[in-house]
């Protein structure tokens, strides 16, 4: 899906300064977060990733990737990433 795209057809906007990573819809509402891996560089789509629960960072599909001094360990393989994208781990 675009980035850009939001669920209801519309072109999101993307906000400034700090809020750069931000996407937001004028015609609904809806935020989104588009960012990238620390690890791989892979784009992460907020709206399609799983969030680690122990240290709420995104989870990479392509790597597994998430904040660096977690102890939390990734029961899914990196194989089966891409399964849980979109489930909270």
């Amino acid at each position: 899906m675009d980035q850009d795209l939001c669920y209801c057809g519309e072109r999101a906007v993307r906000g400034e300064g700090l809020l750069r990573n931000t996407m937001s819809c004028p015609a609904c509402g809806s935020e989104w977060e588009i960012t990238h891996c620390w690890n791989c560089g892979e784009q992460i789509d907020g709206r399609f990733s799983s969030t680690c629960r122990s240290c709420s960072w995104y989870l990479c599909a392509k790597c597994g990737a998430h904040e660096p001094d977690c102890t939390h360990t990734i029961k899914a393989s990196l194989k089966n990433a891409a399964h849980y994208q979109g489930t909270f781990i």
